[in-house]
């Protein structure tokens, strides 16, 4: 499966009133899952597990522990859904015109490492690597 890293979606817990946006898909290493930026400056960082599945729609489901995940490609029509999940909405939406233009005002202003360094998918890689490895110390 072929997730495009730098896509934006919107996400939503099944059972959950509320989307919210989330960007920079990876699979977990290893295991059954994805890793993913949200668009939020106190939790921006959440990786879920479960079994993904792709529709051919370019929407992406979830199951796993935590219940079902649907991730559908942030659109404007499907933001606009979004207005009282959104902060700012309004002024936002003053200066968005086009999907692609709201895809990458969200990935620039949320992906990256709050010191303004654009996340990249080698990199999340690497660390979610070093973060799944078992502690060779636990094995001494």
């Amino acid at each position: 499966m072929g997730i495009p890293f730098e896509r934006v979606y919107r996400s939503k817990r099944d059972g959950d009133p509320h989307w919210s946006i989330v960007m920079g898909l990876t699979p977990l290493p290893g295991r059954k899952g994805v890793w993913m930026w949200r668009a939020s400056e106190t939790h921006p960082e959440i990786a879920l597990r479960g079994e993904v599945f792709e529709g051919e729609d370019g929407k992406l489901v979830l199951v796993g522990p935590d219940g079902r995940h649907t991730f559908e490609p942030l659109t404007i029509e499907t933001w606009e859904d979004m207005r009282d999940d959104v902060g700012g909405f309004e002024e936002i939406r003053k200066a968005i015109n086009t999907d692609t233009f709201l895809q990458s005002w969200y990935w620039d202003e949320f992906a990256h490492d709050g010191a303004g360094n654009e996340i990249g998918q080698a990199e999340v890689l690497a660390r979610l690597t070093e973060r799944e490895r078992p502690d060779e110390r636990a094995e001494s």
